[in-house]
C-alpha cells in the first residue's frame, strides 16, 4: 500500500509566490535591458556623427582653464605654477583622447546581428537572469562577488550582443565561472521554508529596484532623444546636424577666448615681476 506524501501548503504557496516572482523580475529586467540597448543604439551612432565636436570642445575647455591659470600665475609671480598648469593640460587633453577612443572602441565592439541571432539572444538572458538570484549567497561573501561578476557578464553580454559567451554560460555555467577563477557557486534549488521567504523578499527588492531605473532611464533626456529619432528614421541625423552647428559655434567661443588670454599672457610676461603676497 503507497503511502501519499504530505507537502507543506505554505511550502507550496511560496514555491508559487518565488516563481512568480521571477516571472516578474525577469520581465521588468528584460523591458530595462531592452530599453537600455535602443538607447545605446542610438547613443553609439550619435557618437559617430558629432565625436568631433565634442572632443575638440572638451580639448578647448581644457586649454581655456589651463591659460586662465597661467595669466593668475603670471600675475601673481608664481612662474612654477605657469609650467604646472600647462604640464596638467598636456595630461588632462591625453586622457580626454583616451576617454574618446575608449568610447568609439566600446561602440564599434557592439555586434550587428541578424533577427533571429537577436530572438535566441533575448531568451538566453531571459532564461540566465531567472536562473540567479543573489540571496543564495547572502551569508557567503566570496559566492555573493561572483554572483555579480556572472550577473554583469550575463548583462555585458547581452548589451554588446555577444551570443558567443551567453551560449558559453548557459550551456555550463560551472565551467564559465572555473574559467574566470571565480569562487563557485552552488546554482541547486533550496527548498526550505526560511531560504524561500528570504528569496521572495529579495526578489521583491530586485522587482523594486529594476522598476525604478527604467523609470529614471525613461525621463533621461537620451531616452526622449530615442523616441523623437524612433518617431522620424532621418531625425537623428538632423538632431546630430543641429548639435553639431551648437558645438562648433561653442568651440568658436572658445577659441576666441583662448586667442585674446594668451595675448595677456605674452604681455603679463614682460610685465614686471609683481612679489607674491
Amino acid at each position: 500500500m503507497s503511502q501519499s506524501i504530505v507537502v507543506d501548503p505554505s511550502l507550496e504557496k511560496l514555491r508559487s509566490l518565488v516563481a512568480r516572482a521571477r516571472e516578474q523580475l525577469s520581465e521588468a529586467q528584460s523591458e530595462y535591458m531592452r530599453e537600455k540597448v535602443r538607447v545605446a543604439a542610438m547613443q553609439a551612432e550619435l557618437f559617430k556623427l558629432v565625436r568631433e565636436e565634442y572632443q575638440r570642445r572638451d580639448t578647448l575647455r581644457l586649454l581655456l582653464h589651463s591659460r586662465r591659470a597661467q595669466l593668475a600665475a603670471l600675475r601673481c609671480g608664481q612662474p612654477e605654477e605657469v609650467e604646472r598648469a600647462e604640464s596638467h593640460y598636456q595630461h588632462e587633453k591625453r586622457r580626454v583622447e583616451r576617454d574618446y577612443e575608449a568610447t568609439a572602441s566600446e561602440f564599434s565592439g557592439r555586434r550587428k546581428l541578424e533577427p533571429k541571432q537577436k530572438v535566441e539572444i533575448g531568451r538566453l538572458w531571459k532564461e540566465l537572469v531567472k536562473l540567479y538570484h543573489p540571496d543564495r549567497f547572502s551569508r557567503e561573501p566570496d559566492k555573493l562577488d561572483t554572483y555579480h561578476k556572472l550577473t554583469a557578464a550575463i548583462n555585458k553580454a547581452k548589451e554588446a550582443g555577444d551570443l558567443t559567451i551567453l551560449r558559453e554560460i548557459a550551456d555550463d555555467p560551472h565551467a564559465f565561472i572555473a574559467r574566470q577563477g571565480w569562487t563557485e557557486l552552488d546554482l541547486a534549488e533550496e527548498q526550505e521554508l526560511t531560504q524561500l521567504q528570504r528569496l521572495h523578499a529579495a526578489l521583491l527588492f530586485e522587482i523594486t529596484a529594476v522598476l525604478d531605473s527604467l523609470a529614471l532611464l525613461r525621463a533621461s533626456e537620451d531616452f526622449q532623444l530615442c523616441q523623437r529619432c524612433d518617431a522620424d528614421p532621418e531625425g537623428l541625423a538632423g538632431i546630430a546636424a543641429s548639435l553639431a552647428a551648437q558645438l562648433r559655434a561653442e568651440c568658436e567661443a572658445l577659441e576666441t577666448e583662448a586667442v585674446a588670454i594668451a595675448r595677456e599672457i605674452a604681455v603679463a610676461r614682460t610685465a614686471p615681476v609683481r612679489p607674491a603676497t
